[in-house]
């Protein structure tokens, strides 16, 4: 992987990001890391997944065995627990979740929208500490995505320099200048009495994403707001008072653009999805909208097929010719008789007609609150589905929920599970060339030894039909086996932890 340009220092956020695991013994918290399950034998040696995992339960008290710290993880798709490798939050304990409760705080420290981002690795970091009523993101020590190099190191920090409009972690895209794309919150009022028919509604407060644009050195060069160009009434306003999504139930704020996605399209200009307004693209050169599709526009009958979508998320251009374009999204499958899916269609950029290339299908039957992804390949027919946030019924019934699937054309390769409340968002294919790698274990007499370019080795014993029940047994680069237990070993690497793959020791 390359190294971008930049102004030189890593920012103080990252600083600080890194020390935060100060607060526990960082060593031990494979302990508390959701562990990736696959139900399925997944014979793909050759890919690893990419994928970020939040506790529900640190925002409500639902029952769980353990609190979980959230987490950063490259699982490999035939061998996904333990992983590859990891980065954790620090762990956020039962009593200090009790402590934020009765002072009528909410504690934010998670991590999000993990990918590979014009070489890098890259994902979305935010600390938090908000009374009830208050705008999470304006409330941050820290928003914003950190990148990291192939040796998984901090690089840099991509945040908004400004402590009251933060960087928003629904899209992050670098293209090959190291230009980068993201969103930045920006606190607005909107007269919404056009489309509430409330006279009192004339000044609500609300949040918009400025599609913002930045240099190698981190400087705005475009910066593009959704009202100078969008009628406020495409907004579909009931369905966004429906609920609040991950972050947002803090306040009363209007999420009225709600973007999801933002990407350079193949001529340079810009994509973009909103959840609640609809998906289109905006010149780069003077920022005038080329071409709008309204939710309200949808289904569109394409002949014998029916094109439809809702909550549209995870906009991608998969390809693109003189006459047309193929696109990708993820369908939250929130509206009227819909489930959640991915899409696949292709827009005649002469006549502006769509029709529907493939719809991918979920085994499960659900709808989603957000944050899921259609991470598809035009080429080979490979694919991840992510389910993204949702809640069961049964989950009282069950320690493990799937939420993720991963295969190639109609073949499912894997269907992964994570503990109940344990939500992922945005699991994407990577090649294992490519991944940090997996320390190895040597055998020597009655002896285990770790081998890699990894230090601060701290050794593990790995129990249960699924290999989930975990202690810490030791630490150095070797240890004194039992006959019969399987251990792991982890190693620093980077930012994070690489872990070798379970190893069952046996007195030769």
């Amino acid at each position: 992987m390359g190294f971008p340009s930049s102004t030189g220092k890593i920012l103080f956020a990252a600083i600080l990001y890194l020390a935060s695991f100060l607060n526990a013994r960082a060593q031990d918290l494979l302990l508390y890391l959701p562990p990736v399950l696959n139900e399925n034998v997944n014979k793909d040696t050759t890919s690893s997944l990419i994928l970020t995992t939040l506790d529900l339960c640190r925002f409500d008290p639902k029952p769980e065995k353990k609190p979980y710290v959230n987490s950063v993880q490259i699982v490999d798709a035939d061998q996904s627990w333990p992983p590859r490798w990891y980065v954790p939050t620090p762990l956020y304990t039962d009593s200090m979740f009790s402590v934020d409760t009765a002072n009528q705080q909410m504690r934010y420290e998670f991590v999000l929208d993990a990918k590979v981002a014009g070489g890098y690795y890259s994902f979305f970091k935010i600390v938090a500490l908000a009374k009830r009523g208050e705008s999470v993101v304006n409330k941050a020590s820290m928003t914003g995505y950190i990148l990291l190099d192939g040796k998984m190191n901090s690089v840099d920090t991509i945040d908004s320099r400004d402590t009251k409009n933060g960087v928003y972690w629904r899209d992050f895209r670098m293209n090959e200048q190291n230009e980068k794309i993201l969103a930045i919150k920006a606190d607005t009022f909107i007269d919404f009495r056009g489309i509430t028919g409330n006279p009192a509604d004339s000044s609500v407060h609300s949040e918009v994403d400025i599609i913002t644009i930045k240099d190698k050195d981190n400087k705005v060069k475009f910066a593009w707001n959704p009202l100078e160009h969008l009628n406020p009434e495409v907004f579909q306003f009931k369905e966004n008072l429906k609920g609040r999504t991950l972050a947002s139930n803090n306040d009363e704020l209007v999420r009225w653009s709600h973007l999801t996605s933002a990407l350079w399209d193949k001529d340079g200009n810009i994509l973009y999805s909103m959840r609640y307004i609809g998906l289109g693209k905006i010149s780069r050169k003077d920022g005038h909208i080329m071409w709008h599709l309204d939710n309200k526009d949808l289904p569109v009958i394409s002949g014998k097929d029916t094109v439809n979508w809702s909550s549209p998320h995870d906009l991608n251009v998969l390809k693109t010719t003189d006459t047309s374009a193929i696109y990708s999204l993820f369908s939250c499958g929130d509206g009227p008789g819909q489930l959640a899916r991915g899409v696949v269609f292709e827009r005649n950029t002469t006549t502006g007609n769509i029709r529907l290339v493939k719809y991918l299908y979920p085994k499960k039957k659900y709808q989603a609150k957000g944050q899921g992804n259609c991470d598809y390949n035009l080429t080979d027919g490979s694919f991840v589905l992510d389910y993204g946030n949702f809640e069961d019924s049964d989950e009282d019934l069950n320690d493990f929920r799937g939420f993720m699937e991963y295969g190639k054309k109609d073949s499912i390769y894997g269907s992964y599970l994570l503990p109940k409340w344990v939500n992922a968002s945005k699991t994407h294919q990577l090649n294992k060339v490519n991944c940090p790698p997996r320390p190895v274990i040597e055998q020597h007499g009655k002896r285990l030894e770790a081998k890699g370019e990894m230090k601060d080795w701290t050794w593990f014993k790995l129990e249960g039909p699924d290999k989930i029940a975990i202690s810490r047994v030791g630490s150095g680069n070797s240890i004194e086996a039992v006959s019969g237990d399987t251990y792991c070993v982890q190693g620093k690497y980077g930012i994070g932890y690489a872990v070798s793959k379970p190893f069952l020791f046996q007195t030769k």
